[in-house]
């Protein structure tokens, strides 16, 4: 099972959101054990919040190992406002549909491989490896963004990257040379939607594609015709 969530754990928060169906059931993992909480939104069918009581008790009960809800909706995984508050908690979260049965996880405070994350815009995508990956190869802090609905990058208005390269410490350069060389590509967009970074081995690259497991890969002909930019962070330069 993923960390911080056993197959018992899971069979009983499923139990405890499929129970109060057609509200959205909330609670935490803490300690070890499944603690269920009172959805005191005002909106429960649609919407979730745990009382500062509830997380309080979580605290003192021990460590708070995830936090979980339900959607009863058609929406699996994540929602905008879910990424936000997922990130701001610091805290693992755990998604459920009571429809699909589907289930989505993310660990928000970036310690997992570079290789193998999910897809969790807003979470787990290419910003945000990259992000990580800065952060821990060299500890350089690159500053997050707000992100909408996954797909906004199609809009024509959407521009995160170009408008932001700059104060995050980046200047274009060539071609990639070493580690931590970015690489900026605009696929099916007006505007470069996709990071890539180098992994400092050769031309292999760290990159987490849309709807896909990240991965390792070659900056070969393939990717080199979707190149918009190449940077190089300030602090890399030699």
């Amino acid at each position: 099972m993923i960390k911080h969530v056993t197959r018992q754990q899971l069979v009983e928060l499923v139990a405890d959101c499929d129970k109060r169906f057609p509200q959205e059931g909330c609670g935490f993992i803490v300690g070890g054990q499944v603690m269920p909480c009172k959805n005191i939104n005002a909106d429960p069918i649609n919407h979730f919040t745990i009382a500062a009581e509830d997380y309080a008790i979580a605290e003192k009960a021990g460590n708070i190992e995830c936090i979980y809800h339900s959607h009863t909706n058609e929406r699996d995984g994540f929602s905008p406002a879910d990424a936000k508050a997922c990130k701001y908690s610091n805290i693992p979260w755990l998604v459920y549909n009571c429809n699909s049965k589907n289930w989505t996880y993310a660990d928000p405070r970036g310690d997992q491989p570079y290789v193998g994350r999910e897809w969790i815009y807003g979470i787990n995508d290419c910003y945000s490896l990259t992000r990580d990956f800065y952060r821990r190869e060299f500890n350089i802090i690159l500053d997050d963004f707000d992100r909408g609905e996954d797909g906004e990058w199609a809009d024509l208005n959407w521009n995160m990257f170009l408008q932001n390269y700059k104060q995050q410490g980046f200047v274009d350069i060539e071609d990639i040379e070493q580690k931590g060389d970015i690489v900026l590509m605009k696929i099916g967009a007006r505007w470069p939607n996709h990071f890539a970074v180098a992994k400092g081995d050769g031309l292999k690259l760290y990159h987490h594609y849309v709807n896909r497991l990240s991965c390792e890969g070659v900056y070969g002909r393939y990717w080199r015709q979707f190149t918009a930019k190449v940077l190089r962070h300030r602090r890399l330069m030699k």
